[in-house]
């Protein structure tokens, strides 16, 4: 069962210190929760008086960046009338794995943090996810993550979200060879 924690329940002093340095804070915005595969760093925006009028929008990053990618663009969906959920993959920004240093990136372990986050948030705000937008890597966890409900596969029986809007979906573009040239200098 998901659980809303605290920075400091998930990091030490001094990696928290070290992450909050990177990103010029003096704490983290938004939220924790510890759920399946370790704590994701999430924010739910335009909640603030109760459910939006349009619904829940999911904004899923790339590789190498974080949730602070959008941030333009989830103000953007804000001022039209949605709430966003923003969230760090595992070893992005603020979200931390609980296994080995070392991530095994997969798409299971992808969806499973997605479902577990959006189901808890879901519970939380009253929101019902209407649109998923993936940039990169994001592409393939909306997808994968359709994928999965579309055939049941999570204990909410969630349906498939009925937007997905994929930027540059990481895998989807043809595979191109290219020949490197050595040479001596």
């Amino acid at each position: 069962m998901p659980l809303q924690i605290q920075p400091l329940e998930a990091f030490t002093q001094e990696e928290l210190d070290t992450l909050t340095a990177c990103y010029g804070e003096e704490t983290p915005q938004g939220k924790f929760l510890k759920e399946t595969h370790g704590v994701t760093h999430y924010q739910v925006e335009g909640v603030d008086n109760g459910p939006s009028a349009k619904g829940l929008v999911v904004l899923a990053h790339g590789i190498g960046t974080s949730y602070y990618a959008f941030e333009e663009f989830a103000q953007e969906l804000v001022n039209a009338g949605y709430s966003v959920l923003s969230y760090d993959y595992y070893g992005h920004g603020y979200s931390k794995y609980s296994g080995d240093m070392f991530v095994d990136y997969d798409k299971d372990l992808f969806v499973d943090q997605l479902q577990d986050l959006l189901g808890f948030v879901e519970k939380e705000t009253g929101e019902i996810c209407v649109a998923m937008v993936g940039h990169s890597t994001g592409g393939i966890v909306c997808t994968a993550a359709n994928e999965r409900w579309g055939k049941g596969g999570d204990n909410l029986q969630r349906k498939v979200i009925p937007k997905l809007i994929l930027a540059a979906p990481a895998f989807y573009a043809k595979k191109v060879s290219l020949n490197f040239v050595s040479s001596s200098c």
